[in-house]
């Protein structure tokens, strides 16, 4: 299995549009409280913080927002 890289969402992490994703990203989200800390720990082992901005949304639509701005890079690629 290759090595993918893991990204951790949070409001105070590198902002989404800057990042250069490969061709299997794995995204970490919490809950509003966020993740507990030995499991954000064990995740930030293998990957980096994120963030699609500064304010807190529903996990649910973390996932459209990650998945509009995938999609949108894709525009003009031969998949």
């Amino acid at each position: 299995m290759s090595r993918r890289e893991i990204y951790v969402l949070e409001e105070k992490g590198q902002d989404i549009r800057s990042v250069r994703f490969g061709e299997s990203p794995v995204f970490v989200l919490g809950d509003h409280v966020g993740l507990p800390k030995k499991d954000e720990a064990f995740a930030l082992r293998f990957g980096k913080k994120i963030s699609i901005g500064k304010r807190p949304y529903l996990a649910a639509t973390c996932i459209d927002i990650i998945n509009y701005l995938l999609d949108s890079r894709m525009v003009g690629r031969v998949i």
